[in-house]
């Protein structure tokens, strides 16, 4: 399928981290997919960037406190910000997916194994986020929704 959507994922993690909790390239890459999937289900096409940023525990409590006032951790936070460049392609960036390292890691002996499944459900929530739909605003809408991206992404 020639897709008419381009998108670009960069990928942050703490340095301090990248030895301990590992995402594989085919796992980036097959998340990636998943994510033009949901585009192309919404028949958004352009040139985009989303930044998936993978936080500790303390950092995201600290985001949450100080954009939602809720003094406590979460999985996923997500901030759009609609930002347009003047390329040749007409890029804009999404916004940026915080991800918490510990909600996507499981310690299995002594090291950490990833729930691919928890991080691509983490991530897509938090990608819905950055397209403008909010499930506290409009529950049957985001849930539809949801459900229809489910079912794309099986296929992919």
């Amino acid at each position: 399928m020639d897709s008419n959507v381009y998108l670009q994922v960069s990928w942050i993690q703490p340095q301090a981290s990248k030895n301990q909790f590992n995402i594989k390239l085919s796992t980036k890459e097959k998340l990636k997919k998943k994510l033009v999937s949901t585009l192309e289900l919404l028949s958004v096409t352009g040139s985009y960037i989303v930044e998936i940023e993978l936080v500790s525990k303390a950092k995201i409590q600290v985001l949450n406190k100080e954009y939602r006032n809720k003094n406590q951790g979460t999985d996923v936070l997500s901030f759009p910000t609609y930002i347009q460049f003047s390329d040749s392609k007409n890029t804009q960036v999404l916004g940026t997916i915080f991800v918490c390292l510990d909600y996507i890691f499981e310690k299995k002996n002594k090291s950490f194994v990833l729930d691919s499944k928890n991080l691509q459900d983490l991530v897509t929530h938090g990608f819905i986020h950055t397209l403008g739909f909010d499930h506290e605003k409009d529950p049957d809408a985001w849930n539809n929704l949801e459900k229809n991206i489910k079912l794309n992404n099986k296929h992919v």
